[in-house]
């Protein structure tokens, strides 16, 4: 009778692990060769992209959300969520045939649930020309809201406000004077609030497919302005945008990326078009603007790259890079690590398919030490990076790395000082 309980417990078990949905990211042993950290996931296999199925918890007012990527991922490091802002279609607001980001829903990772936490008061009507306008509905007035847009990179999270900054983007669906154009504005949402909150003031010029970055070490958003072919800072104690001139710079147009090395203290600015060759062309171009005497530098050119996916690990020190393999088409691509302290470029050689259709959908959550990145035909991925396993890495990383690891097991009393 014995064996037979233990035969059916072990059934039990054998069950419940088949069955088991899409694991949620939690706490795990280090696994082999991982240098240490929190929460690593020896059940990933490691430099490859698993799919996950995260579960969207039912909002008010119902809807479903409907990626159009033309975005940008960024990391909550005060609730450890994921930020994503997108299009959500909804009874009365958005509904068929509509191209622009219209929500900001948050990915946790740990529940594997996705919340939605703020739908734009804006909805799309029909226009006599047999197209689609943006219209503000009435509660927009006493609740006000971003008008919706592709958001490119123009998306950054500041952890001493709890806050979300969204950059002018583009959306020429509505017109206060009849004349179509794209915002020119700044939003910033209080994720403690839930609620938006327009950044009054001068505004970088009209421009496209821009990027920008929260740089601690200034308490404030760099954005790389193209149009300007210059980088404009955000003051957070002010909130007011302002220009400074920094000579032999960057002349980058459209989507280009950027990324913030927290241990050089600088902004990695990438990809994107090189002004002067074809229009929105991709660009191997990648410059570093030092935040402590604000000055670029050209560093080495890596791999052509059109809004790229771009995102740095501080605890491996690296940035990872995901591009289209095709100028003319999302469908394939590829993976980038770029190593700041050596200045050097590998590519991942995977033996599984790499996302497509990414955009510049993608960020490192380092509560979790994944990255994360949502592709527009609606699949979110995650990818648990191990640099020292990857073929080709170069060997004074590893070492570089060895002695920071082995400095932080002294520092607790049991190894190297």
């Amino acid at each position: 009778m014995r064996n037979c309980m233990k035969a059916i417990g072990f059934l039990a078990v054998v069950l419940a692990v088949s069955c088991r949905p899409p694991a949620a990211f939690s706490a795990g042993p280090v696994a082999a060769g991982d240098p240490p950290g929190p929460t690593s996931r020896p059940d990933l296999e490691p430099n490859v992209w698993t799919e996950i199925a995260p579960k969207y918890m039912p909002p008010p007012g119902g809807g479903s959300h409907h990626p159009v990527s033309w975005n940008k991922l960024v990391y909550d490091s005060v609730g450890k969520r994921i930020i994503n802002i997108d299009r959500w279609a909804a009874p009365g607001r958005i509904e068929g045939t509509y191209i622009y980001a219209n929500s900001l829903m948050a990915l946790d990772l740990g529940k594997n649930e996705i919340v939605r936490l703020s739908l734009f008061n804006w909805k799309k009507e029909a226009s006599a020309s047999g197209g689609y306008r943006t219209v503000e509905m009435p509660e927009n007035k006493t609740e006000p809201t971003p008008l919706p847009r592709h958001p490119y990179g123009e998306v950054a999270f500041v952890p001493g406000e709890n806050a979300v900054y969204l950059g002018a983007g583009a959306n020429q669906t509505t017109s206060s004077d009849g004349k179509a154009r794209h915002p020119n504005d700044t939003w910033r949402f209080d994720l403690a609030a839930n609620k938006w909150e327009q950044v009054k003031g001068e505004q970088p010029p009209p421009s496209l497919s821009d990027c920008m970055t929260f740089v601690p070490d200034l308490n404030a958003i760099v954005r790389w302005v193209s149009s300007d072919e210059a980088a404009w800072f955000m003051d957070l104690k002010t909130r007011t945008w302002s220009k400074k001139p920094i000579a032999d710079g960057p002349r980058l147009g459209l989507r280009t990326a950027m990324t913030y090395d927290t241990r050089r203290k600088q902004v990695l600015l990438y990809g994107g078009q090189v002004l002067g060759g074809p229009f929105a062309a991709p660009g191997p171009q990648l410059w570093a603007l030092s935040v402590t005497d604000l000055k670029w530098k050209r560093l080495p050119d890596g791999p052509p790259a059109s809004a790229p996916g771009w995102a740095y690990a501080p605890r491996h020190d690296v940035a990872l890079c995901w591009r289209k393999v095709n100028p003319k088409t999302w469908d394939t691509g590829e993976c980038w690590v770029y190593f700041p302290g050596e200045q050097k470029w590998l590519k991942i050689e995977s033996p599984k398919p790499v996302p497509p259709k990414l955009y510049q959908n993608l960020t490192y959550d380092e509560s979790r030490d994944a990255f994360v990145c949502h592709t527009r035909d609606a699949k979110w991925y995650v990818l648990r990076l191990v640099p020292a396993k990857l073929n080709g890495v170069p060997p004074e990383y590893v070492k570089r790395m060895e002695q920071e690891a082995a400095g932080r097991t002294g520092e607790f009393g049991g190894g190297a000082r």
